[in-house]
């Protein structure tokens, strides 16, 4: 359909839709909309178009797509204050942005980036691994601005860390040791300004300790806290305590909250951004180091396997142990139903994890090259014990050195399946 929007309105267009201005001028984060180009706004995002004279747009809207129009700007007073702010700070420089989920960290990050862009070269660090846009799901994103932008998924990734989790809060270590390497590879890009967009895990004393942990870390000159109300002043304070220069600001009132599906459902359009045209293939367990699994350690001796066969009367395709646990995956007998099989949970005294043959189906790993460099995203769809034989299914096709165990679960079509910690730790 085609639209006229009359000056000084702001169009709130929420995906899946795409916008194309014929005629007129209007911005969007503060990126000027180029004539009759097509804009194309993702599902779950919403992208504030500002018309600064009387426009004409052909809109084309989805199912579930939406366009809402509004008086004046939607972009807050105060944003558009610290931009200034930060244009005129002495490069190069390094900006971080904390703020709880959904108030706004990458819309504030684009609007940003977009402010800048014109006079110094900008680098974005998304280091949100549940919502991450310059890299998929479970990833830190490294990317450098070569024009103004409307959405950092747009953003062709420079380097990329793996995680394999879409939460911090049980590998903090794990995200401030990749972070820190991407902060530093950017800064090798002799870049002006380094963005540094962080997750949403703001609430108690343990998401405080991690955001300070990461604020020490890379050191910022700058650290922006959006918040609706007050939220992360318990971050704010105690990295200002440690003498970073400190920004509050407002969170934008049409930032909207976002369900579980709608985030879910980013996420997949993550994954198979990174997982188009893929291929099975078979990787020799030998010929490849694992991470981030206990199939890493020393398995058992082949007599002590035996013994903990017969001792459970099933078929053990993996077995280790430590002074505390055994870990069996078994083989999944011929009935159906497993509790038929009574299995004893201890043994000595130890206690037993059981996890099946199979189990393995559909977990996402991070494929790295020998210097721990991101190659590409595999999908584990078997693991042959008897063999010793790895099978993925990946894009990437060439030497894989590293196979980095996540815990989440992705089906063929990219569609998140669960969460998993059966194989991680």
């Amino acid at each position: 359909m085609f639209e006229t929007i009359k000056a000084d309105k702001t169009m709130l267009v929420s995906g899946p839709v795409s916008i194309t201005l014929l005629k007129g001028k209007a911005t969007a984060l503060g990126a000027v909309l180029p004539l009759k180009e097509k804009v194309v706004v993702r599902k779950g995002r919403t992208l504030p178009v500002e018309v600064d004279v009387q426009s004409n747009f052909e809109i084309i809207t989805g199912v579930g797509g939406n366009i809402e129009e509004v008086s004046g700007s939607t972009i807050p007073a105060t944003w558009k204050g610290i931009g200034d702010d930060v244009a005129r700070l002495p490069k190069p420089c390094t900006i971080m942005i904390l703020g709880n989920v959904d108030c706004g960290k990458t819309t504030f990050s684009i609007f940003l980036a977009n402010k800048l862009i014109s006079a110094s070269k900008v680098a974005i660090l998304d280091a949100d691994i549940g919502q991450s846009d310059i890299g998929p799901p479970t990833t830190i994103g490294l990317g450098v601005l070569s024009r103004p932008i409307t959405d950092l998924f747009s953003v062709e990734a420079e380097s990329i860390g793996f995680i394999g989790f879409t939460s911090p809060s049980t590998v903090e270590d794990r995200v401030l040791q990749e972070t820190d390497k991407l902060y530093n590879a950017a800064k090798e890009l002799e870049v002006d300004t380094i963005i540094v967009n962080t997750d949403g895990w703001v609430q108690g004393k343990e998401a405080r300790n991690f955001k300070v942990a990461m604020t020490e870390k890379i050191s910022p000159d700058v650290v922006i806290g959006i918040q609706k109300r007050k939220e992360i002043e318990h971050i704010l304070n105690a990295v200002k305590d440690r003498g970073f220069r400190t920004y509050p600001l407002s969170a934008s009132n049409v930032v909207r909250k976002r369900s579980k599906k709608e985030r879910k459902a980013l996420r997949e359009q993550g994954y198979r951004k990174f997982l188009k045209n893929t291929t099975i293939r078979q990787l020799p367990i030998s010929w490849v180091q694992l991470e981030n699994t206990f199939l890493s350690s020393e398995k058992v001796n082949i007599e002590r396997l035996k013994e903990l066969e017969r001792l459970v009367n099933l078929k053990i395709a993996y077995s280790k142990e430590n002074k505390k646990t055994i870990t069996m995956i078994l083989k999944k007998p011929d009935y159906s139903d497993k509790e038929e099989t009574p299995i004893p949970l201890e043994i000595h005294g130890k206690k037993i994890q059981i996890i099946w043959e199979g189990d393995e189906k559909n977990l996402l790993t991070g494929l790295l090259d020998n210097d721990e460099k991101f190659l590409g995203l595999g999908i584990i769809q078997e693991i042959d014990y008897q063999n010793q034989v790895l099978k993925l299914s990946t894009p990437y096709e060439g030497k894989i050195s590293i196979v980095r165990f996540g815990q989440v679960k992705i089906d063929p079509h990219g569609n998140e399946i669960e969460l998993s910690k059966t194989f991680s730790y």
